[in-house]
């Protein structure tokens, strides 16, 4: 009846507001289904109202779900649709074989799309960068962290930082520490003090093979520009009022004091 459209009833909405419910004090909730929300400019999902009254748009505007997981469109694309971000992924077989890597640190989305078969494969997932990142590229903190698998083992994840414009390396490849036994996490401190548009790459050598992946990565300068800038209009203000005194004191004529005025009378 609703043809390529999804549908949804009062019965699957007031099942899913239940669900919903569960989670409603999460930071982040995900919700994935086969039909995207919308998908412009001629789909979106038919619905009715759950017995609260609300409709599948309302529950998600609610219950502030953040993401949308679907296919059905095959697609790769984002879009954000009443403050919903809606991510569609192609069917698996499409294009040789492809599918959707997703992860979250300090709340923050970041994904890839990756062949079935390559390994190693890895996801940069801080600092934020828009190869991976849907949303704010602010920088929390200066951590290089890697998610990072093969089959057949990892066996080192490095990282180095090159000049994008003049395309030279500007940093030599430093190595990425395991930070936990049982999840495929390494990190590194980005302990450098060069600023502007920069190039992180992360060289990931496994069992499998070796890949390196890239994120372009703009550390402002403006944090340094403003506290430089301070510095210099104190110290120009300070050397501007020294500057006066010094004319002041040397160059204006003094008043005379009352015994000054005495002594001219009677001269």
């Amino acid at each position: 009846e609703f043809g390529f459209q999804g549908f949804l009833s009062s019965e699957e909405l007031d099942w899913y507001e239940s669900e919903l419910e569960k989670y409603k004090e999460f930071d982040k909730i995900f919700v994935f289904g086969h039909h995207p929300p919308s998908y412009p400019p001629f789909y979106q999902i038919i619905s009715e109202e759950s017995l609260s009254g609300r409709d599948f748009y309302e529950l998600n505007e609610e219950y502030n779900v953040s993401f949308y997981l679907s296919g059905h469109v095959h697609e790769n694309s984002f879009y954000y649709f009443n403050n919903l971000l809606s991510i569609t992924t192609s069917n698996f077989d499409q294009g040789g074989g492809t599918y959707r890597i997703i992860s979250l640190d300090h709340n923050r989305l970041s994904t890839s799309i990756e062949y079935v078969g390559d390994w190693p494969q890895a996801i940069i997932t801080n600092p934020p960068g828009e190869e991976y990142l849907f949303g704010d590229l602010n920088v929390i903190e200066e951590k290089l962290r890697v998610l990072a698998w093969d089959p057949k083992g990892i066996v080192s994840v490095k990282w180095s930082l090159f000049d994008i414009k003049n395309e030279y390396q500007l940093i030599n490849w430093k190595p990425l520490e395991k930070i936990s036994t049982e999840k495929p996490l390494w990190e590194s401190s980005l302990n450098f003090t060069n600023r502007g548009n920069l190039l992180i790459k992360v060289k990931i050598e496994g069992g499998s093979g070796e890949i390196v992946k890239e994120l372009r990565y703009n550390l402002s300068e403006n944090n340094n520009n403003n506290s430089t800038i301070s510095f210099l209009v104190f110290v120009l203000l300070v050397t501007g009022l020294v500057s006066i005194a010094i004319i002041s004191n040397h160059y204006l004529p003094n008043k005379p004091n009352e015994s000054e005025k005495l002594e001219r009378k009677k001269s």
